[in-house]
């Protein structure tokens, strides 16, 4: 089998629980597409979301990688596939019950007032006390959204800012910087050599 290196935890815990090591490279399966990861954005606090640690149906899912936002060029793909090439730049978003992209390699499934919390649920005591509905917000993927985002990049009307870039056996460290610290972009793994 295959193998490539990724970042994971055995256990659930923070950024003291993840390992740089080899793991199995996925394969894709019918409809997915296999990317080469050139970087990976993190969440801090995904570390402390149930989906990072179990899938759809409630089952624990270690060991699991993190960081859920990724970019890449498709390395393979799967039967069915017709949205990507081989070869193809690409960019998205995966689900946080799956694994994520602090890896060499990720297989990725195409699937057809407010108060918004993004690092803990909320409380809905004080939500109610202001007269707001609270809610959780969890990123989801969503093709037409990231299509218009790449048409806005390509425009040069919309650019990422990234903070900083953590090789990928680094990741523990971009995980502890990016709880502790409040810098104005997104934290990057990438594997070594690429940027």
């Amino acid at each position: 089998m295959p193998t490539m290196h990724a970042v994971r935890a055995h256990a659930r815990g923070g950024p003291e629980r993840l390992t740089y090591e080899e793991a199995p490279r996925p394969e894709p399966r019918a409809g997915e597409a296999l990317i080469r990861i050139h970087a990976a954005g993190i969440t801090p606090t995904e570390l402390g979301w149930d989906e990072t640690w179990m899938d759809r149906a409630g089952h624990p899912r270690v060991p699991t990688i993190p960081s859920h936002e990724v970019a890449g060029v498709v390395d393979a793909v799967g039967h069915g596939v017709v949205h990507v090439a081989v070869g193809d730049a690409v960019y998205g978003l995966i689900e946080f019950d799956h694994d994520g992209a602090a890896a060499e390699y990720v297989a990725i499934l195409r699937r057809g007032g407010v108060l918004v919390t993004l690092a803990a649920p909320p409380a809905a005591e004080p939500a109610r006390e202001h007269g707001v509905r609270a809610v959780f917000f969890i990123v989801e993927p969503d093709r037409a959204q990231l299509l218009e985002l790449a048409r806005l990049v390509d425009a040069r009307r919309f650019r990422a800012e990234v903070a900083c870039v953590f090789p990928l056996s680094r990741a523990r460290e971009a995980y502890e910087f990016g709880l502790t610290s409040q810098v104005d972009g997104q934290v990057v793994n990438a594997p070594s050599g690429r940027r």
